[in-house]
């Protein structure tokens, strides 16, 4: 057992020593990273006759709509299963392993296939994280998704990556190389937006480097746009790994870097860029250039909302969407109430669509969204309800027990927040409410008097009521018990013939 923590110990310094000096070219460097990550998880494996099968994970939860994850405290693995899209988190909405206070401790992050986002701040704080391999579906990499990764020393992208958003690779000052899946002319396809200079100034390597001499194929264009809509400016080039994009305001003689990467600028149609210029800067590493400049026009319109969000109903661990349409709008916000609140609050900025799931207690949600444009001119939609169908999984059976025993119905549902349930005597129409029956378990103490009495539940919430079936109450009397007699009152030869089988008392 000695010799094999040596072994541990003695592979884990390798490593270190390799990470530091890392000559040769960068398919070398990762060939020897590679062997090194191996030799040290057989030399885990041989120390420990436990495997992740034979362990339980000490933590659990949802961090998508179909994404699940669990957390190995004893490998410090953490483990993601499912499909779609990661939840978007924010410095108030802490990603779990951050609120659970197991960041720190994570070393391995294990995606599924069919992960096709990385969420905003899903995986901020985890200082323990050195290496990340994006599976081959994953689109965007969100908001803050790895700032604060102090240890992350390289990451695998797949050339499906379209978007890698604001600080998504902020303070990472051990990333060293990136392993893009793509070609050099993929890569510049890639929207990069700023505070992601770690990201950019690592060592890229590509499956297949494009050795095509730099050059600009196709300059951007002027675009002229109404106001609230967006303007695309592209540019094509060949042999590039590079592109930024730099802006000029109008009357101005100098060029202000945007911080956004790739071969495509999307700019929101606004009053305030009416007149701005903008232009690409493309490079491969020896060379740099620059392509003429593309002036945005926006025209003024009117502000007035074309579609107004309409009331939605789902049942629990479904999506809810709501929509709006705006003319001449260029800024978004959101808003909500919760009905038993009285206060409204921001919710999702900029986008026309707004997706979430809820569960019982979002019941009643009110929704409206406020647009505007850079003039001042502001306009709310309508207010839209957010309703929770009710959904029974099983409903009460009826019961039989002998008088004085408990009897029990259980109903099993979603979508509700409170209970009451509910009794019908026979013979008569009226329904009355069970003293103290508000939870999923209604018990009964059985009385002879209750036989044929009906009993329901009643489940609500803010919108909905649902009742589920009836369940019927028999109760049998209880077995009589103990020792009885006869006892004859009597003149006609009561003491000379007793009746069979009776007991007689012979004091009376």
């Amino acid at each position: 057992m000695k010799a094999r923590k040596i072994l541990v110990w003695f592979v884990a310094l390798l490593m270190l020593l390799t990470s530091t000096a890392l000559p040769g070219p960068l398919s070398a460097v990762r060939e020897a990273e590679a062997a090194s990550l191996d030799q040290a998880q057989l030399a885990a494996q041989a120390n420990t006759k436990e495997t992740l099968a034979e362990k339980d994970y000490d933590d659990e939860g949802w961090c998508g709509p179909n994404l699940y994850w669990e957390y190995y405290d004893y490998s410090g693995e953490l483990v993601i299963t499912g499909s779609g899209a990661m939840y978007d988190y924010d410095p108030d909405w802490e990603n779990p392993w951050v609120s659970e206070g197991f960041a720190s401790e994570i070393t391995t992050v294990t995606l599924p296939k069919g992960i096709t986002s990385i969420g905003a701040y899903a995986f901020y704080g985890c200082t323990g994280l050195t290496s990340v391999t994006l599976p081959s579906r994953v689109k965007t990499i969100g908001e803050g998704a790895f700032d604060h990764c102090s240890k992350l020393f390289s990451i695998t992208l797949p050339k499906s990556v379209a978007q890698i958003n604001q600080d998504a690779f902020a303070v990472c000052s051990a990333l060293r190389y990136v392993y893009y899946q793509g070609k050099t002319d993929d890569r510049v396809k890639i929207l990069i937006r700023g505070g992601n200079d770690c990201l950019l100034n690592a060592s890229w390597s590509y499956t297949r480097p494009n050795t095509a001499t730099l050059k600009i194929k196709t300059h951007p264009k002027s675009v002229k746009v109404n106001e609230g809509k967006t303007a695309t400016f592209k540019v094509k080039a060949a042999g590039a790994t590079r592109i930024d994009w730099e802006y000029q305001k109008p009357g101005q003689t100098g060029w202000t870097p945007l911080y956004v990467t790739g071969d495509t600028l999307t700019v929101m149609g606004t009053t305030l860029y009416d007149g701005y210029s903008y232009r690409a800067k493309v490079s491969n590493g020896a060379a740099t250039l620059t392509s003429s400049p593309a002036t945005l026009t926006v025209q003024q319109v009117t502000l007035r909302i074309k579609t107004q969000p309409r009331d939605v109903k789902v049942y629990e661990g479904k999506t809810a969407t709501f929509k709006v349409k705006a003319v001449g709008a260029t800024h978004i916000q959101w808003m909500r109430k919760w009905a038993d609140d009285d206060t409204w609050y921001n919710w999702v900025a900029d986008q026309e669509v707004v997706s979430f799931t809820p569960d019982a207690d979002d019941d009643g949600m009110l929704v409206c969204a406020v647009v505007s444009n850079d003039r001042g001119d502001s306009r709310s939609t309508k207010e839209a309800t957010l309703g929770m169908n009710i959904k029974i999984v099983k409903q009460p059976k009826a019961a039989k027990v002998v008088e004085g025993e408990k009897a029990q119905f259980t109903v099993d549902a979603t979508g509700f927040t409170d209970v009451q349930w509910e009794y019908r005597i026979p013979g008569e129409e009226g329904w009355f409410e069970v003293d103290g029956g508000v939870y999923e378990t209604c018990t009964i103490l059985a009385k002879v008097s209750y036989t044929g009495f009906v009993f329901r539940c009643r489940l609500y919430n803010n919108t909905s009521v649902k009742y589920s079936s009836q369940a019927k109450l028999t109760v049998k009397p209880a077995p009589v018990t103990g020792l009885y007699r006869a006892v004859l009152v009597g003149e006609n030869n009561y003491e000379d013939s007793p009746l069979k089988g009776c007991v007689n008392d012979m004091n009376t």
